[in-house]
């Protein structure tokens, strides 16, 4: 027992841990002579050369190697023939590109992502007995390109594995696309933690669609809909929330996802009754993803949704949402 605890510590460490580098400094060393032609100092060859020497050994053909086979770490938008340039530039220097555009901070982030790197491969290693230590490292340096392949010994282990799932959803170093993982890592989390329906995680599954909606909404709105009722309550209370944020707005869309039958009702007679507040049908487009929601609506209340219509405070892109949905329930 005390050596599987010691494992767990050591793992809540590295999930918990915090990598911000706090630096002005942002010159970067001057190339010589020779190797300032043609060369482009951008931020796109500076995030190029670091993620080459945290994931890939420092190595511009390994790169390649993998944005070529579209692997997991493919995960900058550049092109191969950016790549292909800096990595031409490096031989005609005859020395490491690195120095010469990434500034000492930069260099010190690269440290630490590699030293991420070797502390949860020992961990792996060491803690190779302890299935939760094994997993969760497994799960992070996972090279599956489909999070939904990380899991399945994930799921095996089922309840007792959720805090440490909600912890790599909440890490922001395993968001850094630097760092191990290629910033996946809360993907796969988030879909297992789903797959569980694990109530204790509806807060940071909520918390990570509205840090990132564009990153992250599929895989948590996939998992809070699994998790189903409980997750919908809470989503209906970050709804009626005041004032009205992109909060709001963020829990209707999730809302508007959920498919089983009393939910939907329930959503539907809250949407409607917050479409009746002045105020906030004037929300665009907030009020439009509440107009959305009433299709469940009870027939007894559906000629007062459509007196919307008529009402001078209903705003025409919301009047528009309802004369879709009247539509609807009239070929019915």
């Amino acid at each position: 027992m005390e050596y599987q605890e010691k494992q767990e510590e050591l793992l809540h460490s590295l999930l918990n841990r915090s990598y911000e580098i706090d630096s002005n400094e942002t010159d970067t060393h001057l190339a010589p002579a020779q190797f300032q032609d043609n060369l482009l100092i951008d931020e796109e060859d500076r995030l190029c050369v670091m993620h080459r020497d945290a994931h890939f050994g420092s190595s511009f053909d390994e790169m390649l190697r993998y944005y070529r086979e579209e692997k997991k770490g493919a995960v900058l938008d550049i092109p191969l023939k950016r790549i292909e340039s800096l990595r031409e530039k490096e031989k005609s220097l005859g020395a490491d590109i690195a120095p010469l555009l990434l500034s000492g901070s930069d260099a010190e982030k690269i440290q630490l992502a590699k030293k991420l790197y070797q502390e949860l491969r020992t961990l792996f290693e060491r803690g190779s007995e302890e299935k939760i230590v094994k997993e969760i490292v497994a799960l992070i340096l996972s090279e599956e390109e489909e999070y939904e392949n990380d899991i399945d010994a994930i799921l095996c282990i089922g309840k007792p594995i959720i805090p440490y799932l909600i912890e790599v959803v909440q890490s922001q170093t395993f968001k850094d696309p630097l760092f191990p993982g290629y910033g996946k890592a809360p993907l796969s989390a988030a879909y297992a933690l789903g797959k569980l329906r694990a109530e204790e995680a509806i807060i940071a599954l909520f918390e990570l669609l509205c840090e990132n909606p564009d990153e992250y909404e599929e895989v948590a709105t996939g998992a809070l809909t699994r998790i189903g009722k409980k997750a919908a309550e809470f989503l209906m209370r970050q709804v009626c929330k005041k004032p009205i944020t992109s909060v709001n707005e963020q829990a209707a869309t999730v809302l508007l996802a959920f498919e089983a039958e009393d939910t939907a009702v329930a959503v539907a007679e809250l949407f409607f009754s917050m479409l009746q507040d002045k105020e906030i049908i004037k929300i665009v487009p907030f009020a439009c993803y509440l107009a959305l929601g009433c299709e469940k609506l009870a027939p007894k209340l559906r000629e007062d949704f459509k007196k919307l219509l008529s009402d001078p405070n209903t705003p025409g892109q919301v009047k528009e949402e309802i004369k879709l949905l009247s539509k609807e329930w009239d070929k019915k």
